[in-house]
């Protein structure tokens, strides 16, 4: 199954759009403002949460969870490397892993291959194609996909912080 998630760039707060391989709406995402952390609710398009994301502050690694309606919660934990990225999804035993510089990840479990993220490298806002082995995972992987841009921003917005912060004594 294909799937494609859109930043809605202006906006206040992020927002994305989800769209399955025939470019037609499925999911929408909006997240909240003025919080301590990233808190984001997807929505199906009769208005229904489907699942509620939200990061945990305070952590050395990113710390993110996700919540289902039924009560059923996933937790993922980012991991230390220096030149990857990867992910513990621990609930479900999963692994994230991705390059830093190609924005390519690969989801997969003891069983074999769940789903690849690609982020589109030229695009108004993030934009990702996702290619999901199994539908019955295709929500997991979007709140997942939602979880890695979260950390992917993060760390550029961090980045960014420190390389600016260099003050000169002339």
């Amino acid at each position: 199954m294909e799937i494609f998630i859109k930043q809605q760039v202006i906006s206040f707060g992020d927002k994305f759009e989800i769209f399955d391989q025939n470019n037609q709406l499925i999911y929408y995402v909006k997240g909240e403002v003025f919080t301590f952390g990233r808190k984001l609710h997807v929505y199906n398009l009769q208005d229904e949460e489907v699942c509620y994301i939200y990061h945990e502050l305070f952590h050395f690694l990113p710390h993110y969870y996700i919540e289902f309606p039924d009560g059923y919660k996933i937790e993922t934990i980012g991991k230390f490397s220096p030149f990857y990225r990867k992910f513990e999804v621990t609930n479900l035993a999963w692994k994230i892993e991705g390059s830093n510089f190609s924005h390519k990840f690969n989801i997969t479990s003891d069983d074999g291959n769940i789903a690849e993220i690609n982020k589109e490298w030229f695009s108004w806002g993030d934009a990702y194609h996702i290619n999901v082995e199994n539908e019955k995972y295709a929500l997991i992987v979007i709140a997942l996909t939602i979880v890695i841009d979260g950390i992917m921003a993060d760390s550029e917005e961090s980045a960014a912080n420190s390389s600016g912060n260099h003050s000169t004594n002339s």
